[in-house]
């Protein structure tokens, strides 16, 4: 049995993926991302895996901001996936060949039905969450992201992991639990996943690991029913992932996910931000599409007819500087 680590991103999954590798579960042979400013522990990714999986999105029509229709929303993506097969199971090979390994990237809530087949049952899913408004503040540090995005994307990864997961032993982990409580935290989660055969190290000393201060952002239940962004889905949602137990032989499979997440994709789809509306926009062509182009929409979409026109002057500029 392996481990593979669920969440969407900036949810904690780097912390819990470096804790397991350091008490023995095996990364994978390869290129690990490097530690960045807003990872100073490191990512504990792949890169080779993490870079397969953003080519297959794109592949697909998507990006992980911005992500295209796929199981269980839409089976059309299924032939298009099967021409990627022989190289993930080629880069799979490669990649796992100690086990019990660890493998965490939060593309895998997104593509965890593509990858599924290839990783088999003999895995342990580990499931990590953390409160919507946290997420979103530490996207719009990172990448300068919205509210009402980053908590669709939030919506969307967590009903997919719970999807995906379904069926499989699973640990579930709280980050605000990790953070508050690590030593606690972390013990849990050895002795979950020897019940389920992984025997891991003693514990290391999780402070040493994962730094109270390292977290920049926290919110609470008053501030999930008082944000106007939040929509009583998302609060809905976060509840239920607050009810989980602490693990389960079997995630059981929720069969309302499925409609939840063609919602929060046409929600995305309807998005007014300029990023969101190019990467759309290109979904249908086979070119990069003109800026004036993407701003045009963008008024369109904003003010409808009456959408005010920019100055001669000011496009002739523009069309200069392109």
């Amino acid at each position: 049995m392996s481990v593979v680590v669920l969440g969407m991103h900036r949810s904690g999954t780097s912390a819990v993926a470096g804790c397991l590798a350091q008490l023995g579960l095996h990364p994978g042979y390869g290129r690990l991302l490097p530690a960045h400013e807003s990872n100073p522990k490191g990512f504990w990714e792949q890169e080779a895996l993490m870079r397969f999986n953003e080519d297959l999105l794109r592949a697909l029509g998507g990006r992980w901001w911005i992500p295209p229709a796929m199981p269980p929303v839409s089976e059309r993506p299924l032939r298009k996936a099967a021409e990627h097969l022989p190289r993930a199971e080629s880069l799979f090979a490669r990649t796992f060949r100690t086990a019990p390994w660890v493998w965490k990237d939060p593309r895998l809530c997104l593509l965890f039905w593509f990858w599924r087949p290839i990783i088999g049952e003999q895995c342990v899913v580990v499931f990590v969450y953390r409160h919507p408004l946290e997420v979103w503040r530490s996207l719009e540090r990172r990448d300068g992201f919205p509210a009402r995005e980053s908590l669709l994307l939030w919506e969307l990864y967590n009903l997919a992991a719970l999807w995906h997961a379904a069926t499989l032993p699973c640990v579930v982990v709280s980050y605000d639990e990790l953070m508050s409580t690590p030593e606690a935290t972390v013990d849990r989660i050895v002795l979950a996943l020897l019940d389920f055969g992984i025997e891991l190290r003693a514990p290391l000393d999780p402070p040493a690991f994962l730094e109270r201060s390292l977290r920049h952002w926290r919110a609470g239940e008053a501030e999930l029913a008082e944000h106007p962004a939040v929509t009583s889905q998302q609060r809905a949602l976060y509840g239920r992932l607050c009810e989980l137990e602490h693990a389960y032989d079997s995630l059981p499979l929720i069969p309302e996910l499925a409609a939840q997440m063609e919602n929060c994709l046409a929600q995305l789809e309807r998005s007014n931000e300029p990023r969101w509306i190019w990467e759309l926009l290109k979904r249908g062509r086979r070119w990069t599409v003109p800026w004036q182009f993407v701003m045009a929409e963008t008024r369109r979409r904003l003010f409808g007819s009456g959408a005010p026109q920019q100055q001669p002057q000011a496009q002739s500029r523009r069309a200069e500087a392109e």
